[in-house]
């Protein structure tokens, strides 16, 4: 039986280990560490990963045999699909991933698509890439050959930005970039390298990123991970509003119907 870890405090997953490599590769960060193996449909904290024997006991059904997942995107349900064919419909998301939500029937309630490391295995996507953000803002940009201007900030990154510009960028162009946003007070200061062009979106990556830099950009994304968990949440909770007023009217109209009333 392999298991894979995520420590919580560089947000790495690592593995597939054994359980007797992993009581070998013990540090101090073990014990708040999390457990995962692909016959387990969520992470276990230390103390019950360790308590129990796993190989022998683990009787949960497996994530590619549930039939039954669904996924939810601005308040939307989305199936029921197969494993399969959830990847492929996922695939076909133009959505940050950070924005959708995963159910089946052996979950009590919905958890975040980065909760399921079989799901993001099968996207070919890694937990330690951090996720991309939506935000309001601006970058002043500066060009090596003495040109600059300043573009909408449409997304953000631990690893680059998207913005949207006129400007002629090509992929590959370097720049000198001040990006500003009203939810933090520093401004990003930081090279960046032009890597996606799609009409006037442009994406970069950061070069550079000196540490200094690196601490309002994790504030930046903690603020925009909170709100995005409060908007979601906010939403779903609508959803289940609207299915507790609609299982309501069923019952009324029950109770109305010509028949119901005879008897």
């Amino acid at each position: 039986m392999k298991w894979f870890t995520f420590n919580p405090l560089n947000h790495q997953v690592r593995g597939p280990f054994t359980k007797i490599e992993l009581k070998e590769l013990q540090d101090d960060s073990f014990e708040e560490s999390l457990f995962w193996s692909p016959t387990l449909n969520q992470w276990l904290n230390y103390a019950d990963w360790s308590s129990k024997d796993w190989e022998s006991q683990l009787k949960v059904i497996s994530p590619r045999i549930t039939k039954e997942w669904h996924f939810a995107f601005q308040g939307q349900d989305h199936g029921p699909f197969s494993f399969e064919n959830l990847i492929s419909e996922l695939r076909t998301q133009t959505a940050p991933l950070t924005s959708i939500y995963l159910w089946h029937k052996n979950l009590e309630d919905w958890e975040k698509l980065y909760s399921f490391p079989e799901v993001l295995k099968a996207l070919d996507v890694e937990k330690r890439k951090n996720p991309r953000f939506t935000v309001k803002g601006s970058v002043f940009l500066e060009t090596t050959d003495e040109k600059s201007f300043l573009a909408q900030l449409q997304t953000v990154s631990r690893s680059g930005f998207g913005i949207l510009t006129e400007e002629p960028i090509s992929q590959g162009d370097q720049v000198t970039i001040t990006l500003k946003t009203l939810l933090i007070d520093e401004a990003i200061k930081a090279t960046a390298v032009a890597r996606n062009i799609n009409g006037y979106k442009i994406g970069f990556s950061f070069e550079n990123l000196t540490t200094d830099m690196q601490a309002p950009l994790v504030d930046l994304l903690n603020i925009l991970a909170k709100q995005q968990e409060k908007k979601l949440s906010r939403k779903m909770e609508l959803v289940n509003e609207e299915d507790n007023i609609d299982h309501s009217t069923e019952e009324t109209a029950e109770e109305l119907h010509p028949l119901k009333r005879a008897a």
